[in-house]
């Protein structure tokens, strides 16, 4: 990877409290394999779509497949022998990243050309890891189980070897990585109340990332494409999710809400050069809610 980012400090810098624009987009449901529920979760810039669905029948037995969509065709990606399958990231030059359960427990796999590859497991005294993002030099991002200490860690998986990512809040979880090294995801606090902040992650710096108008529960940072774009969501006052794309930050901020037509809740996870966006839309509340995945297009 161009940047290694192996040691990390926190430094302070807030985004300005700019307006929050609202954009225009053409949103296309995203419905692999007459799927009852679908997320999408990654974007290259060829245009790959990544993410899982269920079935009916899947849904019933509480399990999901990942699936690839490339040039408009959809393939299911089941890792061999797993219980369930997420496909959670795609890098620019079609590397699938992705979690897999087992009886035994979860681990990753990056899948391309129908090849599935196992990854190395996180070291001793971690555990239940999600495998979220990987870039052109194969190095994947994700998040991990401290087998004694309470709060998840996020990690970086260069050639076989774990560095734990901490923002120095009670929890961690890096969600996304560019060519350069970039990383993004989420810092949590659990006292004196639940609250999540997003971080872009440079050169070994924490930037921390809050949506002027987050409430709730707070910001999540998911995606970040190569010029640098960041994606993800936040949560208002009535504790509804919005999208968010982030352009010029840290040095200059600029936001803009995107939520899907119809959708109670909005979540986007993945962002390319062009723009387009992928996520889910929530249309309603249990037991009439529904996931939806979809691709967002300027």
């Amino acid at each position: 990877m161009t940047r290694k980012a192996m040691l990390y400090t926190c430094v302070i810098c807030l985004a300005l409290a700019l307006p929050v624009l609202a954009a225009t987009y053409e949103f296309k449901t995203i419905n692999p394999f007459s799927s009852v529920e679908t997320s999408a979760r990654g974007i290259n810039d060829a245009g790959d779509v990544v993410g899982d669905f269920a079935t009916a029948a899947q849904e019933t037995a509480g399990s999901e497949s990942g699936f690839l969509r490339h040039n408009g065709k959809y393939t299911k990606i089941n890792f061999p022998n797993a219980i369930d399958t997420d496909a959670n990231g795609i890098s620019e030059s079609g590397e699938v990243v992705g979690t897999y359960d087992l009886l035994a427990g979860d681990h990753g796999y990056v899948f391309k050309n129908g090849k599935y590859k196992a990854l190395a497991d996180p070291p001793q005294g971690f555990n239940y890891p999600d495998f979220n993002g990987i870039n052109d030099e194969g190095d994947v991002v994700g998040v991990m189980t401290p087998v004694v200490v309470n709060g998840n860690k996020g990690f970086l998986l260069d050639d076989g070897h774990y560095t734990t990512i901490d923002c120095g809040r009670y929890q961690t979880e890096a969600n996304g990585i560019n060519d350069d090294g970039d990383i993004v995801g989420e810092c949590t606090d659990f006292t004196p109340i639940y609250a999540e902040h997003g971080f872009l992650l440079r050169d070994g710096k924490f930037y921390p990332i809050d949506a002027p108008a987050a409430a709730c529960n707070g910001t999540v940072a998911t995606g970040i494409s190569e010029n640098g774009d960041i994606t993800g969501h936040f949560d208002d006052a009535n504790c509804n999710s919005h999208g968010f794309v982030l352009k010029g930050f840290p040095k200059n901020p600029k936001w803009t809400t995107v939520d899907a037509p119809g959708a109670t809740d909005t979540t986007l996870a993945g962002i390319n050069e062009r723009c387009e966006l992928v996520g889910t839309a929530s249309t309603g509340v249990e037991p009439n809610n529904q996931n939806k995945g979809f691709i967002a297009e300027k």
